[in-house]
Formats: C-alpha cells, sequence, structure tokens
C-alpha cells in the first residue's frame, strides 16, 4: 500500500477517534477535556489539508469514515445544542429570581420606613 495512503488513512481514523471521544467528555459533562479535544481535532485536520491526500477521501474506505464522522459531528451537535438550550433555561430562571429578590428587598425597606 502507497505510504501517502496509509498517511491519509490513518489520518482520519485519528480523526474519527478523536470526534467519537469529543462525544464521550460531552456525556460526561467534561467540558474542558472537549475543549482539549476540540483544538487536538483542529491540528489534526491542518496535517489532513496539509497533506492533500486525495485518494484514500475518493475511495470506498474513505465514504465510509466520513459518513461515520458526520454521524458523529451530529450528535456532537445535539449535545451540544441540548446543552445550550439547558443553560439557557437556568440563566432565564437565576434572573427571574434575581429581579423577585431585587424588588422583596426595596418592598421591605419601604415598609420599614414607613
Amino acid at each position: 500500500m502507497d505510504e501517502a495512503v496509509r498517511s491519509g488513512r490513518q489520518l482520519w481514523q485519528d480523526y474519527l477517534f478523536l470526534t467519537r471521544e469529543m462525544g464521550k467528555c460531552l456525556a460526561r459533562n467534561d467540558f474542558d477535556l472537549f475543549t482539549e479535544l476540540l483544538g487536538q481535532r483542529q491540528r489534526l485536520q491542518e496535517l489532513i489539508e496539509a497533506a492533500g491526500d486525495q485518494e484514500f477521501t475518493r475511495s470506498a474506505a474513505g465514504r465510509q469514515l466520513f459518513a461515520a464522522i458526520q454521524a458523529e459531528n451530529a450528535a456532537i451537535t445535539r449535545q451540544l445544542q441540548l446543552f445550550l438550550n439547558r443553560a439557557k433555561t437556568a440563566q432565564a430562571a437565576t434572573r427571574a429570581y434575581e429581579r423577585f429578590t431585587a424588588t422583596a428587598v426595596v418592598g421591605r425597606q419601604m415598609d420599614r420606613q414607613t
């Protein structure tokens, strides 16, 4: 097997591995490790682009690997969207309680002065 093809295949397999690990980190709510893996995956993407391996990307094995990567990316996107929705809900609840607390304190102060 040609060295460039094997290299491209290995780079893409590493990319899939990092993508799967990112999904596992999200499931554990380990956002620090998720961010680190995201950076590693970005550096790997740069290596893949520099290698310029078109042979593997056009092969059946390459297309199958890309389909797996796309599925993992879709799952990660769903998990991140869920996290974002939960964070927005929690933030809205916090803001609602902050307004309630601030109003209640002002009301109590007015009651004491009258």
